[in-house]
This record gives C-alpha cells, sequence and structure tokens, in this order.
C-alpha cells in the first residue's frame, strides 16, 4: 500500500492523495471518523501499571545497541562539546 519504493505509484501519493488511502478495499468498514473524533478502540490493549512500565518491551544489554563498536569519547573530542549545554 504505502511501501512501494516507486512514488510515482504509491498510494497517497498519486492524484486522489490521501483519499486513495481511505477508499483502498483494505480499509473498507474502517471509522475514519472515530478516529478523527478519537472514539475508536485499539485493536491491541496494552495494560500499563504506570507511565513508566516497560514489561511489554524485551530486556536488552545497553552494550548491544546500533552503536556497538563506536567506542567511547576521548578527552579531546568531549571538548568540543564544551559549549553545549542542557536545556
Amino acid at each position: 500500500l504505502l511501501d512501494v519504493p516507486d512514488l510515482s505509484r504509491r498510494l497517497g501519493n498519486l492524484k486522489g492523495g490521501a483519499r486513495d488511502i481511505r477508499m483502498h478495499p483494505w480499509f473498507k468498514g474502517f471509522d475514519w471518523e472515530g478516529l478523527l473524533n478519537r472514539s475508536v478502540n485499539a485493536p491491541i490493549q496494552i495494560h500499563a501499571r504506570a507511565e513508566d512500565d516497560t514489561s511489554m518491551f524485551d530486556d536488552y544489554d545497553d552494550d548491544d545497541g546500533p552503536d556497538i563498536g563506536a567506542g567511547k569519547v576521548r578527552p579531546e573530542e568531549q571538548k568540543l562539546f564544551a559549549s553545549f549545554s542542557p536545556q
């Protein structure tokens, strides 16, 4: 639907714009007005115990992230950021 590499054929990027998406058979029966006024229930209900409840996420080692092997910032590199301050 939306992940067609050729932008000239991508649904929503054609002459009909977003209407092409809304009228696609896959969305037949979808309550677009309900989505707009936020009355549509989510298809998957998440029950969090608190705002910071991360129990629905997998545990992983921080050292295994996408920057693995990037190395530590050397002191001379850190000096380049001396003028940066947290907002």
